[in-house]
């Protein structure tokens, strides 16, 4: 049986505070992974740049800073297509819709999870909150967790 390949993505504007937290988490988790079928990635935002590159996975993990749960409160969840996403000419996509993306253009169907942190400090600057910070390990062996139930 071949393991499957994992993606690990974290994004977000590491020069906005909390919104950074998405990148410093998966560099975080960078330095525990020691299997080859799983890969790291940092992106400022999600664009339609990312698709040829994730389509091959079968497994991808997106890490980012979220205004809609309560500061520092860490959520991961699995994620499935959603056809009735519209899409618009735009720089910037969810997960939900990349997801929707290789699905339609690749005929792929990976498993995708979203591991999110709550912000609350978006200033310019590259410092992240304490609190935030201090969930930081929540997020890591959440993801750590989903890598280790693939690649066994």
């Amino acid at each position: 049986m071949t393991k499957q390949k994992v993606a690990v993505v974290g994004y977000g504007n590491d020069l906005r505070g909390d919104d950074g937290i998405g990148i410093v988490a998966v560099r975080k988790i960078r330095e525990f992974i020691k299997d080859t079928n799983v890969d790291t990635y940092e992106y400022h935002q999600l664009s339609i740049e990312v698709l040829p590159l994730l389509c091959r996975y079968d497994k991808i993990i997106f890490i980012d800073c979220s205004t809609d749960i309560a500061h520092a409160e860490v959520r991961c969840y699995q994620i499935q297509p959603d056809n009735n996403i519209t899409l618009t000419m735009t720089h910037h996509l969810m997960p939900e819709q990349i997801l929707q993306l290789i699905e339609t253009l690749y005929n792929k169907t990976p498993i995708v999870y979203v591991c999110k942190i709550g912000g609350r400090v978006f200033d310019f600057g590259c410092e992240i909150s304490q609190e935030v910070l201090a969930s930081t390990p929540k997020i890591i062996k959440c993801c750590m967790e989903l890598i280790e139930n693939t690649v066994q």
